[in-house]
């Protein structure tokens, strides 16, 4: 490989700034339509790419076309981006995927690469606006050893941040007003959820491409356990730490105490009807409502079993009428435009939005 001396800047510098980027060579490719290999030949200099694609990269990199002629020490420029200097993929702690250790390698690596992304892009607006919203754990050293431990979790967390005993219209929104950073992704349904922190962050990445509702509440929540709950070291198996934030879950969604008021405190069958009122309601699917009701001894297990043949749950029933989408970051890029902290091309360049959309915003209602 040729050395830093004598490879020509660009070469240097794309390379740079991808590593600045957290991308492979085969994510920058796929995103400028050529091989991994030639993105390889241009970082090494056998290759001069055409202006077209230098355009590409610059866009790909979120880099000005000028960025990759100045001289390789000068590298702080890149960080106009990357404020954290020292963040990387080693910046993710305690990951945690939904599918466990059955998630594909390259799916792990692209999901991450995007949160990466993403948290970056928020850090920088947070930097320009001064909006931190900094996370404290509710449960903070108290113990977790079983399912019903957690259920006692959720009933806290519920008390702490004041949500009482109603049903909870938006998980998203609750998760993002208490510092918790949901960030979206869009992939196949091998992938639906992961919680990890960056630098102390605690991130929940969702799936979009999942499209029940319902599942992506309670998935939602599922990784908020995983981010919040001091489970017992002695617990080490997989299925016994889903099954407690799966408790936690279900409870945050719907406490016991009102699968008590909704159907009673004995039932040996409940009407699809029902169901279908209180999935509705509460935005919890109807296999995790009969779950909690066997749990909760409303409904016997043989019962539970009888129903589960009964109605079937290839495809669950009904459906919940909320969006379930993040919304702080563009909350705070668009308060961040009125209040002219931000100027118009770099919120563009954060937000993935087009210039002409962000110049409407602006001129509407800055």
């Amino acid at each position: 490989m040729k050395s830093i001396n004598t490879i020509h800047p660009f070469a240097h510098n794309l390379a740079t700034a991808r590593k600045f980027a957290g991308l492979s060579l085969s994510d920058l490719a796929e995103r400028i339509e050529v091989s991994k290999q030639t993105i390889s030949k241009y970082e090494n200099g056998e290759l001069n790419p055409s202006m077209k694609k230098v355009y590409a990269l610059a866009n790909a990199l979120n880099l000005d076309v000028e960025d990759f002629f100045k001289e390789p020490n000068e590298e702080k420029f890149f960080m106009k981006q990357f404020e954290i200097q020292d963040i990387s993929f080693k910046s993710f702690q305690e990951v945690r995927f939904r599918e466990g250790s059955n998630i594909p390698t390259d799916l792990v690596e692209r999901v991450k690469a995007t949160a990466m992304t993403e948290f970056l892009n928020y850090e920088e607006l947070l930097e320009l606006t001064s909006y931190h919203v900094k996370f404290k754990n509710p449960i903070k050293n108290m113990e977790i050893k079983n399912k019903y431990d957690a259920e006692e979790a959720a009933l806290k967390v519920r008390k702490t941040w004041k949500l009482g005993n109603n049903p909870l219209s938006s998980v998203i929104s609750i998760l993002e007003n208490q510092g918790v950073r949901v960030i979206e992704v869009f992939e196949s349904i091998d992938f639906e959820g992961l919680s990890a922190k960056i630098q102390n962050i605690p991130i929940i990445v969702l799936n979009r491409g999942i499209e029940e509702i319902t599942r992506r509440r309670f998935t939602a929540l599922h990784e908020l356990g995983h981010l919040i709950l001091e489970i017992d070291e002695e617990i080490l198996e997989y299925d016994d730490i889903e099954r407690i934030c799966d408790s936690f879950a279900g409870t945050m969604l719907m406490p016991k105490e009102l699968l008590y008021i909704e159907l009673g405190d004995h039932r040996t069958r409940i009407s699809k009807e029902e169901l279908v009122t209180l999935k509705e309601k509460y935005g919890i699917s109807v296999r995790a409502i009969l779950v909690s009701a066997a749990f909760a001894k409303i409904l016997p297990w043989d019962d539970y079993h009888d129903l589960k043949i009964q109605i079937g749950f290839d495809s669950d029933l009904g459906k919940f009428f909320g969006d379930e989408k993040p919304r702080k970051f563009h909350q705070t890029l668009l308060r961040a435009l009125v209040e002219g902290k931000v100027a118009r091309s770099r919120a563009s360049e954060l937000s993935g939005w087009s210039k002409s959309k962000v110049k409407e915003f602006a001129e509407n209602y800055v």
